[in-house]
């Protein structure tokens, strides 16, 4: 939104949704493809459960690229496949390495990727 590109955002996301969805199969040039998007669609979308390594990776990696509304998530437990793992440290010290929003009443993270 900070970029005024939330229209377009929301375009890719439902497009790689509906890609995601239907196990399509697309060619592509590896080059062309953002890293940071490919990362994250590979753990949005894995091609079986992760592991509770693997989700650590993916916390430090949301925590490093500035994405703290996600770390929080997962943290807090909003997205079930992930409530059942162990952090590699615990919840308070991972939630001090977050930036709080001063916009939100409930504890929501400012994403700092602009």
């Amino acid at each position: 939104k900070n970029e005024n590109n939330d229209e377009v955002v929301y375009q890719v996301i439902e497009e790689v949704k509906r890609i995601m969805m239907s196990k399509e199969k697309i060619a592509f040039q590896a080059e062309s493809v953002n890293d940071t998007l490919f990362q994250l669609v590979s753990y949005e979308y894995p091609d079986r459960p992760l592991t509770e390594n693997e989700s650590n990776s993916l916390l430090k990696y949301l925590i490093k690229i500035g994405l703290h509304k996600s770390a929080y998530n997962l943290i807090a437990g909003e997205n079930g496949r992930f409530r059942r793992f162990q952090w590699y440290d615990s919840k308070e010290n991972l939630l001090r390495q977050l930036n709080q929003s001063d916009t939100y009443k409930r504890p929501w993270y400012d994403d700092t990727t602009n």
